[in-house]
């Protein structure tokens, strides 16, 4: 489609008028501007905005098709960064938004504090009751989240019925700790499913940053050490992280890769001893052992 410019068309293309109408349009919308009192492009009419542009040499279409293309980027943005069922950020949110404190020089006394956490018998409740109630139960955990949320403390899901909360600016142990018994009494509380009551429960897993961690994924990995300590409790609990959780768990890896390289190898024996009662001698059952 061809641009119309000016009612003086057949001259714009001389390289004297162009520049001169351009001048023009200028100084008549700045005289514009200073009567009403504030001059900017964006408080401008659509059409005085059309007309600087088309003054200017720049087509309309093109203004058009940038500013679809920012609300895309937005759109797009929104789209990467927004669990779409809750409206919470997501794992990238996370990711994205954690950049800030691991980009800023440790401080002990400023250190984040990640809360990772998820809701008992969940897959139950997607198992009996469907899907549909299941997300109805997320949202609602989701709109309680968001009631906590402040500058300091942020909520996401991962996936599934994992949350997680950071506490950015260094809270105390204490902090920490009412704030879980606080979110325990959230999870705990029953969700409204289809003129039904649920009763709630959740297990919380806590950690702190180091200054060795340069990425979200080791914070993650140690709460969800402490997590899964906490749901060996009876009912919903919540748990710190410590060393000697990291060592049992390297323990119990360095023992899954010893095992699987005997079998893989054979190299191992079985040895089965018999256990049977003192009062008559009949085999009750066998010990079996591995020998490598």
């Amino acid at each position: 489609m061809k641009l119309k410019w000016f009612p003086l068309d057949q001259y714009a293309r001389d390289g004297y008028v162009r520049p001169a109408m351009i001048l023009l349009s200028l100084f008549a919308l700045t005289i514009f501007g200073l009567i009403v009192g504030d001059f900017s492009v964006s408080a401008m009419p659509e059409a005085d905005v059309n007309l600087l542009l088309a003054a200017s040499g720049v087509p309309i279409s093109a203004h058009i098709a940038q500013m679809t293309k920012n609300n895309d980027v937005q759109e797009l943005e929104q789209i990467a960064y927004q669990d779409q069922l809750t409206g919470l950020r997501n794992r990238r949110g996370l990711i994205e938004d954690s950049r800030s404190f691991f980009n800023t020089p440790f401080s002990k006394d400023k250190r984040c504090a990640l809360m990772l956490l998820d809701l008992d018998r969940f897959k139950f409740i997607n198992d009996t009751l469907g899907h549909a109630a299941g997300d109805k139960m997320l949202c609602q955990l989701a709109d309680r989240l968001r009631q906590l949320s402040t500058d300091r403390l942020k909520c996401y899901r991962l996936g599934g019925d994992e949350f997680v909360i950071t506490w950015t600016g260094g809270p105390s142990f204490v902090q920490v700790d009412q704030f879980c018994e606080k979110l325990i009494r959230i999870l705990s509380h029953p969700y409204q499913i289809d003129q039904s009551e649920i009763e709630g429960g959740g297990s919380v897993g806590i950690t702190w940053a180091r200054e060795s961690d340069d990425n979200i994924g080791a914070l993650l990995q140690r709460a969800d050490m402490a997590l899964y300590k906490a749901k060996t409790v009876s009912g919903s609990a919540h748990r710190f992280f410590c060393e000697q959780m990291e060592q049992k768990s390297r323990l119990k890896h360095d023992f899954k890769q010893a095992l699987r390289k005997m079998i893989f190898t054979s190299d191992f024996d079985l040895e089965f001893q018999p256990i049977a009662y003192a009062s008559d001698l009949a085999f009750s059952m066998f010990d079996v052992y591995c020998k490598k």
